[in-house]
């Protein structure tokens, strides 16, 4: 049996997931998720991370993908939680400060 191509819209899925990623992490560092979490991705020396370390780190998560997840494993061992996916990239994760969702300190009673 010959094996059929892969259907159109799993490209266009994998295509939106890099594009998603390397737009986010390279223009302001971190994907919606991450802003909703506080972690941002900067390279190993602070700087802003740019799009094509972050296209890099988004093709690390690809190898992470084919170990069946176990380059995510470095996070439990690295004293900076890099994954696979950063080393690869030269980047590192970072905690960022949550907003205040209420201005000047208010509070409600």
């Amino acid at each position: 049996m010959v094996p059929r191509p892969a259907p159109l819209w799993r490209l266009a899925v994998a295509a939106l997931h890099v594009i998603y990623h390397t737009v986010l992490v390279g223009g302001c560092g971190q994907t919606l998720g991450g802003m909703l979490m506080g972690v941002a991705v900067v390279r190993r020396d602070g700087a802003p991370a740019g799009y094509g370390r972050a296209l890099l780190r988004c093709a690390g998560g690809g190898l992470c993908l084919l170990t069946l997840g176990l380059g995510r494993l470095f996070v439990l061992f690295t004293r900076d939680r890099r994954a696979l996916s950063d080393f690869v990239a030269g980047t590192r994760p970072i905690s960022t400060p949550h907003p205040d969702p209420l201005p000047s300190g208010e509070r409600p009673e």
